[in-house]
């Protein structure tokens, strides 16, 4: 079985229970393992052929390293399964990502924050045709500028609004800034209305842990993991009883 932490072991029940689904887990929490679990558990269960994780340059070989991590046999489904690829090339013309992909993994996904960036575009395009879709990052919302949410939660539920994509959440982006925005002079949100009511919609998609919140985690995760255990039912039932989010098929 995998040797997983307490706020691991949530992380990875939180996603069995959403097709779409935030990690806000700090830094030296350990996203990458119970995403990878999730992944495994979904070949596993063939729903997924395919999956994509698009991360930072710097992060790659973590993904890499993790699943080399695995026995050698679910080693390879993992390898066979996920292509991973970084920020900066996966919407290049001709690099062969733009496709349908089963699970789209984004690994520091405030990288999509400018919803006007070449990047943000091609990957919230290509969302529209993943069944699932999870997103991973310590800082959603950097400093302070909630607008920043918007295309990370739009790549997480998407919908096309005039031929645009949209957030199946908060609607386009006009429609978010008419609500919890207020603009300056060059149309630029400077400070922000309906916070708790945006806050309480935010939270209903993600889980939330700190490094300190993480009371069983060592100072450096340990190298070794074991077979994966499929289910806690204890654990399952208690979040689906919590959860605001249904269970998609």
């Amino acid at each position: 079985m995998v040797t997983l932490y307490r706020h691991q072991k949530l992380a990875l029940q939180y996603m069995r229970l959403n097709n779409s689904f935030a990690l806000f887990m700090e830094q030296g929490c350990g996203k990458t393992l119970p995403t990878l679990c999730r992944l495994f558990e979904l070949s596993k269960e063939g729903k997924i052929k395919n999956a994509l994780i698009v991360t930072p340059k710097a992060t790659m070989g973590a993904w890499h390293r993790d699943m080399a991590l695995f026995e050698p046999a679910d080693r390879m489904i993992l390898e066979n399964l996920i292509t991973v690829i970084n920020y900066d090339s996966v919407w290049r013309k001709g690099k062969g990502y733009d496709r349908q992909w089963d699970c789209i993994v984004l690994d520091e996904s405030h990288f999509i924050k400018n919803r006007t960036s070449k990047r943000s575009s091609f990957l919230l395009k290509l969302s529209l045709g993943a069944k699932y879709r999870y997103i991973l990052t310590g800082t959603p919302i950097g400093n302070g500028q909630l607008e920043n949410i918007w295309a990370q939660y739009a790549f997480l539920k998407p919908t096309v609004v005039r031929g645009r994509v949209a957030s199946d959440i908060f609607g386009t982006y006009s429609k978010f800034q008419d609500k919890y925005c207020i603009l300056n002079q060059w149309w630029k949100p400077y400070r922000y209305i309906n916070v708790d009511e945006l806050q309480d919609i935010i939270n209903q998609y993600c889980y939330r842990v700190t490094k300190a919140e993480c009371l069983d985690l060592p100072e450096k995760l340990p190298d070794e993991i074991y077979e994966i255990e499929l289910q806690e039912p204890k654990l399952y039932k208690e979040l689906h009883k919590h959860s605001t989010i249904e269970e998609m098929d």
